[in-house]
């Protein structure tokens, strides 16, 4: 016989969102999200040459990304440790 999934309680359920609605909780979605868009239109654009005129401009944003990167990923526990 199939049994109905677990529910949440109401507690337990008001615990989980909580803990998603806090500014830190937020602004890694925030960055996750626009890491995702990044990442794909990056993999777009390698589709194409860089337009000489887009080039300084690609260089300093991508230097950028890459500092910004690795700060990040300096923040992340790793995930493989645990």
């Amino acid at each position: 016989m199939n049994e109905p999934p677990p529910t949440l309680s109401t507690d337990r359920l008001r615990e989980v969102l909580t803990s998603v609605n806090t500014p830190d909780s937020m602004a890694w979605s925030v960055m996750m999200t626009h890491a995702e868009d990044t990442t794909s239109a990056i993999e777009r654009a390698l589709e194409f040459d860089c337009p000489p005129v887009m080039a300084p401009k690609a260089t300093r944003i991508l230097r950028e990304l890459h500092a910004a990167l690795s700060r990040i990923m300096e923040a992340v526990p790793d995930a493989d440790a645990a």
